[in-house]
């Protein structure tokens, strides 16, 4: 619905004046070519220019003391002083000059990532394909099995044999491994950590990159990160609340919802337990939060249960519970046999809602 010329116009608006950094590739390497075209289709602010060795490698004086041969091996970039990269501080450079990737340059800059990444550099660069041709070449007009069967002739060339299928899969789980690992430190370290340490600059660029890798591998491998259910997570937690309703004849029945026990009963468990446990019903409890969920559940639970909204009250229970950080001796019929009490009160009248709390504050609980 958005006209094309407000795009042109928006593209014109981000693209830099000059680019930030002048990347050589070899025009005869396909590999070489397929980069290119992928990372100007990311380039939105056009840092990035791409010119190929064989044409202007001999217009750059930092490139003549370079052999052809030796340039042909590498990607090699400039940046606007005249600094010169190659290999995988090229795409170091790219990631970070592009602006909205430069978290991911950042990562690659760090010791171990960076030997790690070197090393996979050197193998693909080592291994790439190169197309020597001039006009004596053969010209054919048959598309092969490639537009019919793509994933059969990928499969086809790059895991032919039983050795290139287990390296590969092998490659694979590992780079998952990497990516949960990452997961798995950040909210069980540095998202725990929280702002009661002093992580320094180091760190804070450390936790925006782990970060960014987690939105990555969420987004493309629903790697999730839980950080829920760990040994501190219900400290402070001692309170559970429950829901309940009184009949044309005065008699109280409990919401099907938190029973009597205070467990939540089914079907409330999965994304409506995380939902209460979780966001509602917290250690340190917010009103609008809690009003708000208090809201849908009994909007939900009255509608199902044929109660007539327009003129409905509930009643709001809480029992005290003991959440030991250390073993003890059947806590949990202890805390099963632990009073309820009344806090309050949720209105519905003619659709409107409203909680009242007149005798205790939800925040200090």
């Amino acid at each position: 619905m958005v006209p094309f010329k407000w795009w042109r116009k928006l593209t014109q608006a981000l693209r830099l004046e000059q680019p930030r950094l002048t990347v050589f590739y070899d025009r005869q390497c396909p590999l070489c070519n397929r980069t290119v075209i992928i990372i100007q289709h990311f380039d939105i602010f056009r840092a990035i220019e791409f010119r190929d060795l064989q044409t202007y490698a001999k217009e750059y004086r930092q490139l003549e003391s370079i052999p052809e041969s030796e340039l042909l091996k590498d990607l090699y970039a400039l940046d606007g002083e005249g600094r010169l990269y190659s290999g995988l501080d090229t795409y170091i450079q790219i990631m970070v000059c592009m602006g909205y990737t430069a978290p991911f340059g950042w990562f690659m800059k760090l010791p171990g990532v960076y030997h790690w990444g070197n090393r996979i550099y050197r193998r693909i660069a080592d291994r790439r394909e190169r197309v020597v041709c001039d006009e004596t070449c053969a010209v054919t007009s048959d598309p092969g099995s490639w537009g019919e069967h793509p994933f059969g002739e990928w499969y086809r060339r790059y895991a032919a044999t039983p050795a290139q299928q287990t390296q590969r899969i092998a490659k694979f789980l590992i780079l998952i491994l990497m990516l949960q690992l990452n997961s798995t430190v950040h909210y069980g370290l540095l998202y725990r950590c929280g702002d009661d340490c002093d992580m320094g600059e180091f760190g804070r660029v450390l936790d925006e990159v782990s970060n960014s890798i987690i939105n990555f591998s969420h987004a493309f491998l629903g790697i999730t990160p839980h950080a829920l259910y760990m040994h501190d997570h219900f400290a402070g937690y001692n309170h559970i609340l429950a829901i309940t309703y009184r009949d044309e004849t005065g008699r109280e029945h409990w919401l099907p919802f938190v029973n009597e026990e205070g467990r939540i009963v089914a079907p409330n468990w999965g994304r409506v337990q995380s939902m209460w446990a979780n966001v509602a019903v917290t250690s340190h409890m917010h009103r609008e939060r809690l009003s708000k969920f208090l809201k849908k559940v009994t909007a939900f639970w009255g509608t199902k249960l044929g109660l007539d909204l327009s003129h409905a009250e509930f009643v709001i229970k809480l029992k005290e519970v003991s959440v030991p950080m250390d073993w003890e001796e059947d806590l949990r019929r202890k805390n099963i046999a632990q009073p309820w009490r009344d806090i309050g009160k949720i209105v519905w009248e003619r659709r409107n809602f409203r909680v009242e709390l007149p005798h205790i504050d939800v925040e200090a609980l």
